[in-house]
């Protein structure tokens, strides 16, 4: 047991790490596809649940919005001032890069991990899904920022 808590980037560094996610098959009857499946499916699931407990604690305690959460974690751009307000590096992505403003007719943003401005929702519409949305930029765009 620890005596003091681990610095909340050790603790991100340890969750979104795959070394502690084991290759299971119980029964040793499974191809190695369904193995590597299964294996992606739960490290996908824990990152889930450290993006959720990161945005909670974000949002709840450092009474942060989504502008600037996803300034942080889903822009791939340096941030300049406390408002989220991002120094925009354009080769960094090409044009797919979007942290929840309209590009295009492409998608931009992840339904899952929403970082839409204000209380905006990322809506299903018809859009070309575009990859590096959502949290660490890691899922793709598969919706449109804007009010129902």
């Amino acid at each position: 047991m620890l005596d003091t808590a681990l610095p909340k980037n050790d603790e991100i560094r340890i969750a979104l790490s795959d070394v502690g996610v084991p290759f299971r098959d119980p029964d040793l009857n499974n191809s190695s596809e369904h193995i590597l499946e299964k294996r992606t499916e739960e490290i996908e699931d824990k990152m889930a649940i450290s993006a959720f407990n990161w945005i909670t604690y974000a949002k709840e305690e450092l009474k942060w919005n989504n502008t600037i959460i996803g300034s942080i974690v889903a822009s791939g751009n340096n941030l300049i001032n406390k408002d989220g307000l991002l120094e925009m590096n354009t080769s960094t992505y090409s044009s797919e890069l979007s942290i929840g403003r309209e590009v295009d007719c492409n998608c931009n943003c992840n339904q899952t991990y929403n970082f839409c401005e204000g209380n905006e929702p990322c809506k299903e519409e018809s859009c070309n899904e575009v990859n590096y949305c959502g949290w660490l930029l890691l899922s793709k765009c598969d919706g449109i920022c804007g009010p129902l």
